[in-house]
């Protein structure tokens, strides 16, 4: 009778655990693999989509190398998706400067300097897939050395961040920092 008292609360601790790791499931609801969210029961949904821009300078990155800014904005258009808000009620732009420049390289030319393949790429061409456009400062991309040349084909080249994002906000769109 003592070893079953004594397992009663590595029990329960099993139990909690299970309960626990079930309401942290994660979806996928448009973009795959990416900024997965939580569907929760009774929350205020968003009524409608809109215009962002969205300054990105972050280089921070996850476990797996991905830039977490960019997982970011997965999430967002999942969080839309979730709520039921089609993609063609969004327009996202994103203005890539600062520390996140070198998530612009294409992959031979991210090697070249970081010994590695760019971890970026994939989440880019997702959400470009999703109708997200993105952009990189021509300046910053040109200050840390990387040159036009070793642009990712998805990525447009603006003059500045600064100017792009006066333009942006001249035309309506909301600003989020990543």
């Amino acid at each position: 009778m003592n070893t079953t008292k004594r397992h009663i609360p590595i029990i329960l601790l099993i139990v909690f655990l299970t309960l626990s790791a079930k309401g942290q499931d994660y979806v996928f609801p448009v973009v795959k693999g990416y900024g997965g969210v939580a569907d929760l029961e009774n929350a205020i949904l968003p009524k409608e989509g809109g215009k962002i821009i969205i300054d990105l300078t972050s280089a921070e990155a996850t476990k797996s190398g991905v830039s977490k800014s960019m997982d970011r904005i997965a999430r967002l258009i999942n969080l839309y998706g979730l709520a039921g808000i089609d993609q063609k009620e969004l327009e996202i732009v994103v203005i890539i400067h600062g520390a996140a420049t070198k998530a612009v390289l294409t992959d031979k030319a991210y090697e070249e300097k970081y010994d590695a393949k760019n971890p970026d790429l994939a989440v880019i061409s997702a959400l470009k897939d999703h109708g997200v456009k993105f952009m990189v400062c021509g300046q910053a991309l040109v200050r840390r050395g990387f040159g036009v040349e070793n642009l990712n084909p998805d990525i447009e080249l603006a003059l500045s961040a600064i100017t792009t994002l006066v333009e942006f906000q001249q035309k309506g769109y909301a600003v989020l920092y990543y």
